[in-house]
């Protein structure tokens, strides 16, 4: 990983760019109360599971991205294994190898507007509570099940 948090509380990362790395831009673990400026990557992990940006291990609340820009990589943003409280302002992401955009075992996890293209699937929650995607002009939440 280009950036990694463990048991972090208060912290300000700003842009991450990284390319060709065989993990994430960004990875923050059981992490809170900080912030991430934009998020570049290109072939992140490509064709495995890692993400561009991704939260997991109870990771949260209180932590906001300003963009993630994510091409060819294995996902997009990943936010899973009970994260909570994240907020993530924009996305551009296409051409993923998977998910462009993937909560899983997820609360309260946001992202506000963007693009994704080209992933398999675009969009997916899965086992989440609070969660809302607004891209594409359409907002996804488990709810409603558009996927």
């Amino acid at each position: 990983h280009a950036v990694e948090t463990y048991g972090v509380d208060g912290f300000t990362i700003g842009n991450v760019t990284a390319n060709n790395n065989p993990g994430c831009a960004v990875l923050l673990n059981q992490s809170r109360n900080g912030s991430v400026g934009t998020v570049t990557g290109d072939r992140n992990n490509n064709g495995g599971g890692y993400a561009t940006f991704r939260v997991a291990n109870n990771n949260g609340p209180n932590v906001t991205c300003t963009k993630v820009y994510s091409r060819n990589s294995g996902r997009g943003f990943f936010s899973v294994s009970g994260s909570n409280g994240c907020t993530v302002n924009t996305v551009d992401i296409a051409n993923n190898t998977s998910h462009g955009i993937f909560l899983e075992d997820a609360s309260n996890t946001r992202v506000n507007a963007g693009t994704v293209s080209g992933c398999n699937p675009n969009i997916q929650h899965v086992r989440t509570s609070g969660c809302r995607t607004a891209v594409n002009g359409q907002v996804y939440t488990a709810a409603n099940g558009r996927w």
